[in-house]
């Protein structure tokens, strides 16, 4: 939506484009400086010539040297641009900075940047709609880390709550089967005990009969 709004505000306002190609050392800042009116969009899009760029991070700051929006070169590979509109007419500047690394590692980043100016006009959409706002942005990433976080833990518990109604479930299958085997050997040894008192009968008869027939008794 951002990106369809801006073509359409360069088409309507377009009032100059210009690009650099430029080195830069790592460890190392360059800056340049436009000026822009009041109510403008100041659209700085850019290009990585080679890797060691990647780290490097692009600034638009007034002429207080406070940084009004920042933007690491490898955050925004979709759309590779920086756009602030500016609440007055002034001078401001687009650094470069590219960190330096090892000492023995003397490398220069190859970049190209391509400013445009388009000029909002007092007549023109509310310039907050086209400005982004990185400090919303980065409120909505850290919702989004903690939504993604509370999405982690929500799964967790249910994978654990899962485990916990198998074990549950297991161990009441377990529970029955021991009751059922506890029943089956208590009705063996009752049947048992049965057979022994009955047999213990029979031969008691038996031996009382065979001793009255021989008149012992």
């Amino acid at each position: 939506m951002y990106n369809f709004l801006y073509i359409l505000i360069f088409i309507l306002f377009h009032k100059g484009v210009h690009s650099l190609f430029f080195l830069v050392q790592q460890g190392g800042e360059r800056c340049f400086f436009e000026h822009v009116p009041e109510k403008a969009l100041l659209s700085v899009s850019y290009e990585l010539i080679s890797d060691e760029g990647k780290d490097c991070v692009l600034s638009i700051s007034d002429n207080q040297r406070q940084v009004l929006k920042n933007l690491k070169l490898d955050q925004d590979i979709a759309h590779k641009r920086l756009s602030f509109v500016s609440h007055r007419t002034d001078d401001y500047t687009i650094c470069v900075h590219c960190p330096g690394r090892a000492w023995y590692m003397n490398q220069s980043c190859k970049i190209s940047l391509n400013f445009e100016i388009a000029d909002l006009g007092a007549d023109a959409v509310d310039s907050l709609q086209y400005d982004v706002n990185y400090e919303t942005t980065a409120k909505k990433k850290q919702v989004e880390d903690l939504t993604s976080h509370l999405n982690h833990f929500i799964a967790s518990a249910n994978v654990i709550q899962e485990y916990q109604i198998s074990e549950n479930r297991n161990s009441t299958k377990l529970y029955e089967v021991y009751k059922s085997m506890n029943n089956w050997i208590l009705v063996f040894y009752m049947i048992e005990v049965l057979i022994v008192i009955l047999t213990s009968i029979f031969s008691i008869y038996h031996i009382t009969r065979f001793f009255k027939t021989q008149c012992i008794i």
